[in-house]
């Protein structure tokens, strides 16, 4: 079925006709058109798919007979990441939709795709000789530089000459890691399996040494790494002498936040649960459950020269105790706790108990959002403390160093927020928007944030009843905005806003001007 023959079936359903987006797809970084790029239009809501279209020499793409209402507009194209209209890096979650309607501009648009960048070198031995069939991982920066997190981003294998190529990167600073066997078919040298250490760029063990890699859009760095020989052995796991519930899996911390998996393979049998492929090192054992989210021990190993059997027995390690305040009263229904991982081993969820209480046998070292949710409805936490430990940019940070009690504060009420942006007195899309907590620490974890469609309309979901700073910035995403030291001295410039129990008027939003 054509573009046109499909648009012209939906629009035959009584919607009206009458409206036209046009525009050009084009390179975000050089300006060029983009011919064959494939332009989908969709009902913003409801992500009903209107319409196709394969641009022309020009990178043009038409649609037109359209209905009043709000679009969405996604382009693909081979050589970059399918993206929406408005997009503002690579793998955001926000866009800008398009409204049409009268007095509306919606022809003549510029669609920009961003070009991915990408990391690709080669991983040598002590002897310089390519290594093939190596894991190759690239982590990225969030945070504050000063104190970076790093998240695990992507990762290749080293093809038969030892090269790699990590692509669909985004805009950021990176390191690379390079760990495992050369091959599952290697043959054993003095009877053992011999493979390779985990080593940062360009060839260090120290993850505070490794090669900062900073990529631009549409840039392509180059990271060749040394790997050094040692001998892989594998590590069983048992518990009280069985195989454990669930798998289990090696980890290291690298940095403040950061964890490295390692073991190339896992094989659960009644014996115990096997992880092939293990390094020197010293690592943190996790068993987890085979059917939720859930860490249920955790012990610390060191592993040698020779395989390794570990039998965690009843260790649990240090558990968490999780106490919810509802400010408003607790929901009716039933309403689960989440805590996501933010650079730590991994998350976990349960149900709160009548009393609103939790409980966690395990809570591994690292940095947790929490989250309370009840079918697709979340709740707002608007407070958190956390012994021992601290809290830091809206998350918990947990050391690993005991028994840790949290006391979060949630509200149920939480309310949707609609608003308006004008620059000049006219409606202006893309507008990055945030409302913060007023007199609170600015931790990014808390702010409600959309982005202008293109008639300056926006939403924030879930919003508590509250007083609040609202920005709406015309250039740049929400990261851009997160560190404290970019924020604070742009407090005096928020509009304030009051967020009450019952219905809550429009916002209107005048364009933040910053200096």
């Amino acid at each position: 079925m054509t573009a046109a023959l499909l648009l012209a079936l939906i629009l035959t359903e009584g919607q009206g006709a009458g409206y036209t987006i046009s525009g050009t797809v084009v390179d975000a970084v050089s300006g060029a058109p983009l011919r064959r790029a494939r332009v989908m239009l969709f009902e913003a809501e409801s992500r009903r798919l209107m319409g196709e279209w394969t641009t022309d020499e020009s990178g043009g793409f038409h649609f037109e007979g359209l209905p009043k209402g709000k679009y969405a507009l996604e382009a693909e194209k081979a050589g970059y990441v399918i993206q929406r209209y408005g997009q503002k890096a690579l793998f955001s979650t926000f866009f800008s939709a398009i409204a049409t309607g009268e007095g509306l501009a919606t022809e003549g648009l510029r669609f920009e795709l961003i070009p991915s960048s990408a990391i690709s070198g080669t991983v040598v031995d002590e002897r310089g000789e390519p290594v093939p069939g190596i894991l190759v991982t690239c982590y990225r920066q969030t945070g504050h530089p000063d104190n970076p997190k790093w998240t695990r981003y992507r990762y290749e294998w080293t093809n038969d000459l030892g090269r790699y190529r990590i692509h669909s990167l985004r805009k950021g600073t990176y390191i690379v890691v390079a760990q495992g066997a050369e091959s599952l078919m290697r043959e054993l040298r003095d009877g053992r399996k011999w493979g390779y250490a985990p080593a940062f760029a360009p060839g260090v063990a120290d993850a505070a040494q490794a090669a900062r890699i900073r990529l631009e859009p549409g840039q392509e760095a180059r990271a060749d790494i040394a790997v050094r020989e040692s001998p892989l052995v594998t590590v069983t796991v048992t518990q009280s002498g069985q195989a454990p519930p669930g798998p289990a899996i090696l980890t290291t911390r690298f940095a403040r936040l950061s964890f490295l998996h390692v073991g190339t393979a896992g094989v659960a049998r009644r014996s115990g649960f096997t992880i092939y492929d293990v390094p020197r090192g010293a690592y943190t054992l996790l068993v987890s459950s085979a059917t939720e989210p859930r860490i249920l021990a955790m012990k610390q190993v060191t592993v040698e020269d020779e395989p390794v059997t570990v039998d965690v027995g009843s260790e649990t390690g240090p558990g968490a105790k999780i106490t919810v305040e509802w400010v408003d009263g607790p929901p009716k229904q039933a309403v689960a706790l989440m805590l996501d991982a933010e650079g730590a081993i991994g998350g976990q969820m349960t149900r709160l108990e009548p009393d609103s209480t939790a409980h966690f046998a395990v809570l591994p070292p690292g940095q947790y959002v929490p989250k309370l949710r009840s079918g697709n409805r979340d709740y707002a936490v608007t407070g958190m403390t956390v012994r021992p430990g601290r809290v830091a940019d809206g998350a918990l940070e947990i050391d690993g160093s005991g028994p840790v009690e949290i006391r979060l504060t949630a509200v149920s009420g939480v309310k949707d927020v609609a608003g308006r942006v004008f620059k000049d007195g006219v409606p202006l899309m893309g507008a990055t928007v945030i409302l913060l907590p007023r007199n609170q620490p600015i931790r990014a974890a808390t702010w409600a944030v959309d982005q202008s469609d293109s008639d300056g309309t926006f939403s924030w979901k879930g919003v508590a009843p509250g007083e609040y700073l609202a920005f709406a910035f015309e250039h740049g995403e929400v990261f851009d905005y997160a560190d404290p030291e970019v924020m604070g001295p742009l407090l005096r410039l928020g509009q304030p806003v009051t967020v009450k129990p019952g219905a809550n008027p429009e916002v209107r939003l005048e364009a933040t001007r910053v200096e």
